[in-house]
């Protein structure tokens, strides 16, 4: 994965948004639409954008798509992402997306259950 590559995706906000949701979590593109207000196709559109460059992975699980940051983006970059999650933290848009996402989990976690499920197989 070429550093030139990486910069070409992260250099759009939805897409860095996207990636701070992704930093914690394997989080499914419903969950990722409704923080970011935005339609599932649209959301997929941005996380395919992730995937080709190689920040990202889906792991598709009957009919839902979960995405998780891939571990040879962080193994490469860790000092980005560092950085990213620094930066991540010290702006609003950022944390609360955070925030929305912890109440949406909270309130209902559908997603998160059917990943474990099949996982559990």
């Amino acid at each position: 994965m070429e550093l030139s590559e990486v910069f070409k995706a992260l250099g759009d906000n939805t897409r860095l948004r996207i990636l701070n949701l992704l930093s914690n979590q394997t989080l499914c593109v419903c969950q990722i639409g409704e923080v970011l207000g935005m339609s599932q196709p649209n959301a997929s559109k941005q996380l395919n954008r992730l995937r080709y460059t190689g920040i990202i992975h889906c792991k598709k699980v009957s009919q839902w798509c979960f995405y998780g940051i891939k571990s040879a983006f962080s193994d490469q970059y860790p000092l980005l992402l560092e950085f990213l999650r620094e930066q991540w933290a010290k702006n609003e848009t950022f944390a609360a997306d955070g925030k929305k996402l912890s109440e949406l989990l909270a309130a209902n976690d559908c997603c998160t259950r059917m990943l474990k499920i099949f996982e559990d197989r």
